[in-house]
């Protein structure tokens, strides 16, 4: 059941995928990049200073720190999965902000 979840997810988002895909061939930007890499950067570094204050601690001690999951587990008195699960949520609304964001400056062009 729950591998059958996960397949319809994949499915969804190879469909979705493809969708944009053929959108953009028939706009005729194929080749043209949504965003440029200075305006990514920027989307994902405001993203990430909307986290939570202690999921934005953790994000930062792992990806800008360079610590392991245990690691921070470690120095903030948290289990390993309490960290896992705060990269989940940092991962998932980082990746909501900068879509929504995205969306919304391509529409306003």
């Amino acid at each position: 059941m729950r591998n059958a979840l996960f397949n319809k997810i994949g499915d969804d988002r190879k469909k979705e995928r493809l969708k944009i895909e053929m959108e953009r061939e028939r706009s005729g930007h194929e080749s043209e990049p949504l965003l440029s890499r200075e305006q990514l950067l920027s989307l994902t570094e405001e993203a990430i200073g909307k986290l939570p204050p202690v999921c934005k601690a953790i994000f930062k001690m792992s990806k800008i720190d360079g610590l392991s999951y245990k690691g921070i587990a470690e120095r903030l008195n948290l289990s390993v999965k309490t960290v896992e699960a705060q990269m989940g949520i940092a991962f998932r609304k980082i990746r909501e902000y900068v879509a929504v964001a995205t969306f919304e400056l391509i529409h306003d062009r």
